[in-house]
């Protein structure tokens, strides 16, 4: 390892000297691939710490998936709000991903049922940006409102694998129930979500949330 620039640079210049030595010591540790690795996980190490729940729903994650082949019902997106500490996560259905469709959906059939959060976090969707309907709704429960950059190492692999295990599981079920609609089989698809170990925490979010197992008809 080596320390930081001054530091680097002193000792540089007991031993030569040369034009510009300060920037080209500058230049060689910012390129440093050692050093980014370690800021990168002192930063991830940071926010992982700023969002850290202490109980279930404290902290929720909203995203949206689609767009998806009409519904009879002309639904063709996917709410997914998830509890940041069991993982426990829940599929709406949605026609329209306005903001108004979307905050209703948050404060009827996840504060209502599950309590309110301190704080979303949500990717830089216009719905949650650039709203005033979803600051309102912000601030009328008193939660923060956190933004992820468009490429966030800390979080956008949990939801790449949310999706991807959301996209497998409805191919899976369109496939065994070829007449049904991909939004009937949500259910199904929303229950495996919640059955299934986190990798990363070992055992499911529907059992971190309960304290049991979650039994499925079709398990």
């Amino acid at each position: 390892g080596h320390p930081a620039v001054s530091s680097t640079h002193r000792y540089l210049r007991r031993l030569l000297w040369w034009p510009r030595s300060r920037a080209d010591v500058k230049s060689v540790i910012r390129s440093c691939h050692p050093c980014q690795v370690s800021a990168s996980l002192s930063n991830r190490q940071h926010e992982a710490h700023l969002w850290t729940p202490s109980e279930p729903f404290e902290v929720l994650g909203l995203d949206i998936v689609g767009p998806m082949l009409p519904s009879s019902k002309g639904e063709r997106w996917v709410l997914t709000s998830t509890d940041l500490l069991s993982r426990f996560t829940l599929l709406f259905p949605l026609a329209d991903i306005s903001t108004n469709t979307i905050c209703r959906v948050i404060e009827t059939q996840v504060l209502l049922r599950f309590g309110t959060p301190s704080t979303f976090i949500t990717d830089q969707g216009r719905q949650f940006t650039l709203s005033p309907r979803f600051d309102a709704l912000c601030c009328l429960y008193s939660a923060h409102h956190i933004v992820l950059p468009v490429a966030h190492a800390a979080s956008g692999g949990f939801y790449e694998r949310q999706h991807r295990t959301l996209g497998d599981s409805l191919r899976r079920l369109l496939r065994s129930h070829q007449r049904a609609a991909w939004v009937d089989l949500l259910c199904i698809a929303e229950g495996r979500l919640n059955s299934m170990p986190d990798p990363e925490l070992g055992i499911s979010p529907h059992e971190i949330l309960f304290g049991f197992k979650l039994k499925l008809p079709f398990d």
